[in-house]
């Protein structure tokens, strides 16, 4: 056999690998209710700037009501798989953020006060009286407050504060992990490089099987053992040579 023709084989072959992957991807995600949107296809919603959930932290998403570690997680992690939002009504396309959540994301991060916040202000002012003497008890805790420490209170001595963890213990994690080759390390390989679990190595190992070595760093994904604050903390250190 010809060298060209090994050669236009081996691409037809490469093609079909690529495709199947792509189906599997597609339906995966159909499954776990995720649109995939390529980059530039969308624009930012009207009167809203992407930019600000797209630099939102996990504790942001988890100040919002009705939003939990876990479904944060999911939100960072669709994040992160999309190359981030192109438009903000696409924090709908995950799965579990309903309309009633998607509005509470709205008015946390765009509104500048919060529709609770506004109902406790006019309470507050309604039971404000329109007239009458000035607070003396008021204007007394106002003094009282202006007054230097040493002539409100006795000096009391102040509790030793703690120092904070050191750096090197804050990024020890971060500095145990090392690249790895996904597509020729075995379970054990990636379990001590990765930090990972041995069942979750095993399903790296068992899906590259499956769909003919990784191409992309989202494909990991398709492990179902896989989450969000897992992807982030290994993506980084995952090589395809």
């Amino acid at each position: 056999m010809k060298t060209s023709e090994k050669v236009f084989i081996a691409v037809c072959i490469a093609a079909i690998v690529i495709a199947s992957a792509s189906v599997y991807m597609s339906e995966h995600f159909r499954r776990e209710g995720i649109r995939i949107v390529q980059p530039g296809t969308e624009e930012s919603d009207s009167g809203y700037d992407v930019s600000v959930i797209n630099s939102a932290s996990k504790e942001d998403f988890m100040n919002v009501s009705g939003i939990g570690e876990v479904k944060a997680g999911d939100i960072i992690a669709y994040r992160d798989a999309m190359g981030g939002f192109k438009k903000v009504s696409q924090l709908k396309d995950v799965s579990g953020i309903s309309d009633t959540i998607y509005s509470r994301i709205i008015e946390y991060f765009y509104s500048d006060k919060p529709a609770e916040s506004l109902a406790t202000e006019t309470a507050a002012s309604a039971e404000t009286p329109a007239s009458g003497p000035p607070n003396t008890t008021s204007s007394t805790q106002t003094i009282e407050q202006t007054k230097p420490a040493s002539m409100t209170s006795p000096k009391t001595t102040d509790a030793p504060e703690t120092s904070p963890p050191p750096e090197t213990e804050i990024l020890s994690e971060k500095a145990e992990r090392r690249c790895v080759n996904i597509n020729s390390a075995s379970a054990e390989e990636l379990e001590s490089a990765l930090l990972i679990d041995s069942g979750l190595a095993g399903e790296i190992v068992a899906l590259r099987d499956k769909i003919h070595y990784f191409s992309q760093v989202q494909e990991l994904y398709l492990c179902d053992s896989m989450d969000g604050e897992t992807y982030r903390a290994i993506k980084n250190y995952i090589l395809f040579e």
